[in-house]
């Protein structure tokens, strides 16, 4: 299956190539209090990932300009954070719900002309909500081929109730 970001309105951005590593950073803060320690809150998780685009191993005589494929990502981490659209990051059972935090762009190969034909892209996202990525893996599990493309537009409550009728959703199922 190829990766994928996918867009509020449906949209599907590809992925030329499977990202060959990913990282999600987790973590909370506490508070000492008599040498005790208690969880604080819980940090929204952060994904990272390189994701590479090369237009010039294709078989087409006028290479393309690698930008056409990276543009649409980059868009994503435009404007201001809080404008920014929540997207959905899809590759086989990883599904990450999030803002695009930056996008990196590397330009690594030209034509003649200085036409880019290969990028590197180094992306780093935040969670909306730990409990919706949390969710969106837990339903990944149960998806069949039939509806899984939907998932990534449900709100959180549908996913929810997608658990409970799958009877592996409870109030502490998910944490904090």
């Amino acid at each position: 299956m190829k990766a994928h970001f996918k867009k509020p309105d449906d949209t599907t951005i590809p992925i030329q190539f499977n990202p060959s590593e990913y990282s999600i950073i987790s973590g909370g803060t506490t508070t000492e209090n008599d040498g005790e320690h208690t969880l604080k809150e819980i940090r929204k998780e952060k994904l990272s990932m390189k994701l590479i685009f090369d237009t010039y191993m294709t078989n087409k005589n006028e290479k393309e300009d690698v930008r056409s494929y990276t543009q649409p990502i980059v868009e994503l981490a435009e404007g201001l954070e809080k404008n920014r659209p929540n997207v959905t990051f899809n590759w086989g059972s990883v599904t990450f719900y999030g803002t695009m935090d930056s996008v990196t762009q590397k330009f690594t190969m030209f034509m003649p002309d200085g036409k880019p034909v290969r990028a590197e892209l180094d992306v780093k996202m935040t969670s909306v909500n730990r409990k919706i990525n949390v969710a969106a893996a837990k339903i990944t599990e149960f998806a069949n081929d039939s509806w899984y493309d939907s998932v990534t537009t449900l709100s959180f409550e549908q996913m929810l109730s997608i658990l409970t009728d799958k009877g592996v959703y409870n109030e502490n199922a998910f944490g904090p």
